[in-house]
């Protein structure tokens, strides 16, 4: 186990010490434990002597794997310390609105003729059968949480819309599909001339936010913002976010800072999850849009190797570098609480061409999974603390995705990936086939 260690440090992971006490804390689900599996024995915290083992089931059987009965994290209680530049509930947006402009529709650009609604792409004269005309949108008023029974009806924080009605959440949250059905897609480079890829995406109520390498080749991060309704408006935010990051609940969306400095390529030591702005991209200064971590935490990379995992959950974000995974709270009563909730080796994904790589935190039954493009035809989920993984979704061709995110209000997985994929793979007259931001429909379980 020990040369394992070695071995590991050698690579380049590190285990720091001096920013986060060791400690192999549980898993902090914020849903209900699966008890269907009796087992008392605690998970080992120690390092695993081997990988996990990888095994493969049909993406559309829910996941039936039997998690093991992690005790729930009492390392984190509602009175865990603050950063003094934390609010003692979640961050709100005082200073923009994060709702769409007028109605476009499935290419960028298009719009829907006076009268007609957007569904899933498409414009329609009357909205299907559970779902409501909410100002030129066909929105599921049964699960929106933004439109919850009727239109305009927000759910508060901490609460799910289920059939209607706004009801306090179990901390449920799990991708049910990641389908290639009703996807747009659009050549990031003509709106922002030769932004290259690098990583980092995240998406708001409004927009679509991801990090590439800036024109002038220096490789230095700019983040583009695209309408997220149709990936239209593309547009340089002025500033380069290289460790991106949101809250799928309600499409906050975040950078790593060191105090009110955004990390650097390679990461760094980590104080605070700083908010931007949801429509321009400007990061919101000071502690009015400040969340701080208790403890600061150690993410940084030795090279641009992709190693370090961030992973959107609804209401917390996960992190997992070396071979420690820590969950970081978003929710009011534990904001900024950081936890260690797993030991876990190095998972195999696409790689970005940056210190990091992007997806999607799930929790349900009990556990806490990892979802993440893990080769050009395959994203998986990886089970905590164990390490079991499970197909999410095949395709034909992902092309080199290395990083996406989901919006369960748009009900779509956004990504991004360069050259060719099963999404695009001609480009329009007159565009480059270089650097695709795309997305596609997908369905969530809350």
């Amino acid at each position: 186990m020990w040369a394992l260690a070695a071995a590991a440090a050698g690579a380049g992971c590190s285990f720091p010490t001096d920013r986060f006490s060791l400690g192999g804390g549980a898993a902090d689900t914020g849903a209900p434990p699966d008890t269907s599996v009796p087992d008392s024995a605690v998970p080992d915290s120690s390092l695993p002597d081997s990988a996990p083992g990888d095994t493969t089931e049909d993406s559309s059987a829910p996941d039936t794997t039997s998690p093991d009965s992690a005790p729930q994290d009492t390392t984190a209680p509602d009175s865990a310390p603050q950063d003094s530049t934390a609010p003692d509930t979640a961050v709100a947006d005082t200073a923009v609105t994060d709702t769409p402009g007028p109605t476009r529709c499935g290419v960028a650009g298009a719009r829907c003729p006076a009268g007609m609604a957007c569904n899933r792409g498409d414009c329609v004269g009357v909205c299907p059968t559970g779902t409501m005309d909410c100002s030129g949108f066909c929105r599921a008023t049964a699960t929106d949480d933004g439109n919850c029974g009727t239109c305009g009806r927000v759910c508060a924080a901490g609460e799910v819309c289920r059939a209607g009605a706004c009801v306090a959440g179990d901390g449920t949250f799990r991708i049910a599909s990641l389908t290639a059905d009703h996807c747009v897609t659009v050549e990031q480079t003509v709106s922002i001339p030769r932004l290259d890829d690098r990583g980092g995406i995240a998406v708001s109520g409004a927009q679509v936010f991801y990090t590439g390498d800036t024109p002038d080749m220096t490789l230095t991060p700019l983040t583009g913002r695209w309408r997220i309704e149709d990936l239209g408006g593309g547009a340089p935010t002025g500033a380069g976010y290289d460790a991106l990051v949101g809250n799928v609940r309600d499409g906050t969306v975040f950078t790593f800072t060191s105090g009110s400095t955004p990390l650097p390529s390679m990461g760094g030591t980590a104080s605070r999850l700083q908010r931007i702005d949801g429509v321009t991209g400007a990061l919101i200064p000071g502690t009015a849009g400040a969340i701080g971590l208790s403890p600061s935490l150690e993410m940084r990379s030795t090279a641009v190797d992709s190693s370090v995992g961030i992973f959107a959950g609804f209401d917390r974000v996960v992190v997992h570098v070396g071979m420690q995974v820590f969950n970081i709270s978003l929710r009011p009563a534990t904001l900024g609480a950081v936890t260690e909730i797993a030991r876990l080796l190095p998972l195999g994904h696409v790689r970005c061409e940056s210190w990091a790589y992007w997806g999607v935190a799930e929790s349900h039954g009990g556990n806490v999974f990892l979802v993440y493009a893990r080769d050009r035809t395959t994203i998986v989920r990886t089970r905590l603390p164990d390490g079991m993984t499970s197909v999410v979704a095949t395709f034909t061709d992902l092309g080199d995705l290395c990083g996406f995110t989901v919006s369960p209000a748009q009900g779509r997985w956004y990504f991004h990936h360069e050259n060719t994929s099963q999404f695009r793979a001609t480009p329009a007259a007159g565009e480059p086939l270089d650097e695709t931001l795309g997305f596609c429909d997908a369905t969530f379980e809350r």
